[in-house]
């Protein structure tokens, strides 16, 4: 048997330390190299704002100065100032009221400019500025702060140092009344009256420029006027002639009034039967034709055109004219209700009123005029199967 030599116990133990020192530095490089690594990724720490100096524990680096901002209402340059900080709002470069914090110092003067935007009597399409430069700037800590309402208070009183100055615009229509003229005439005996021409009130439309300040109007321009409808001056002709009885002549009142354009037409107003025609009656003339129906009955428009009078005039009652081209109007008479007015454009069909409840019978009162001068409906109503008539129109 081969016999093998071992190795004496001191060389035994050196090569077991050096394994146990060699796994020692393997784990030490092991954590360091891991420690390294973490700091690598760790975020950077500023440590420059609140680093205490050597010798004093307790000083600490002033906090960092908030951005600066300023009241939406003006762009002005004021200086940064934390808004919690206590500030004072200058207005036109004065101090005016000092407030406990930045953002009620903005609010205010937000709230402010709502109050004139909105003030009752200012129209809702004015335009409002502002004439001041704000400004907000950090007031002395000793300085007394105003409670927020008494701020606001003087801020939208009679003293305030802010100017807001709204400008509008509106439109005024006024009634210019007509004139009445009389004239006699031999033309006609002793005792007839007769209308030449209806007069007619007109409307005048006014565009005004209006500015206020704070609220209260300061200035009232006119910047244009408009006829919206002429006035037109009434004409009444009276009789002088004299006749023996039963020797009147024939009077042909509108026997020289030209012709309406040829191709006019309109469609009758009402369904009804017509119990009044045109022409003479006993007692008078006739300028247009009646007829019967029952009260509340709806009225409506002729033919297209423009509302040109809503009135009442003696025995013609509550009345509606409406202005065609060629300066042909049609009249609509004894109504009870009326849901047009002067200047609305209205469509051929269209409602413009109802009729009124009369005690000796409801009718509606239809006339077609001209310079003056009255023309028979019947010739120019193109629906005459809505009316009740049993004679020859051409009679």
């Amino acid at each position: 048997m081969e016999k093998r030599e071992l190795l004496p116990e001191p060389r035994k133990r050196s090569y077991l330390w050096i394994v146990v020192v060699s796994f020692i530095l393997l784990i030490t490089a092991a954590v360091a190299a891991a420690f390294v690594i973490a700091r690598r990724n760790a975020p950077p720490q500023d440590v420059s704002v609140n680093t205490p100096e050597p010798g004093d524990p307790l000083r600490t680096a002033s906090p960092t100065a908030v951005p600066e901002q300023t009241a939406s209402v003006t762009p002005s340059a004021t200086p940064a100032a934390p808004s919690y900080v206590k500030t004072t709002v200058y207005i036109d470069g004065e101090p005016s009221v000092t407030l406990s914090s930045r953002e009620a110092a903005e609010e205010i003067i937000r709230n402010v400019e709502n109050y004139f935007v909105s003030m009752q009597g200012i129209p809702a399409d004015a335009v409002t500025v502002m004439n001041n430069t704000v400004e907000f700037f950090e007031a002395d800590p000793e300085s007394p702060a105003m409670d927020y309402d008494s701020a606001f208070a003087f801020l939208t009183g009679r003293k305030t140092p802010l100017e807001f100055v709204s400008t509008a615009s509106f439109v005024q229509e006024s009634v210019v009344e007509h004139e009445e003229t009389v004239s006699y005439t031999d033309l006609l005996p002793v005792g007839y009256r007769l209308v030449k021409t209806y007069g007619m009130d007109g409307v005048l439309r006014i565009t005004y420029s209006a500015t206020y300040i704070n609220g209260v109007r300061s200035e009232l321009e006119e910047s244009e006027r408009v006829e919206v409808h002429p006035a037109v001056t009434g004409v009444v002709l009276i009789g002088t002639a004299e006749f023996a009885e039963g020797e009147l002549p024939e009077v042909h009142c509108y026997a020289d009034a030209e012709p309406l354009p040829e191709g006019f037409a309109v469609s009758s107003p009402i369904a009804g039967e017509v119990i009044a025609l045109y022409g003479y009656f006993e007692g008078g003339f006739n300028h247009g034709i009646d007829i019967a129906c029952s009260a509340g009955t709806v009225v409506k428009a002729s033919a297209s055109g423009t509302v040109a009078a809503v009135l009442e005039r003696g025995m013609y009652g509550k009345l509606v004219e409406i202005l065609h081209d060629d300066g042909i109007i049609t009249r609509y008479a004894r109504l009870g209700g009326v849901s047009v007015s002067v200047g609305d454009r209205v469509g051929a069909g269209d409602t413009i009123g109802s009729v009124a409840s009369d005690p000796d019978g409801s009718r509606l009162h239809f006339e077609i005029r001209r310079g003056g001068y009255s023309y028979d409906p019947l010739q120019y109503i193109t629906d005459l199967d809505k009316l009740g008539i049993e004679i020859d129109i051409d009679e």
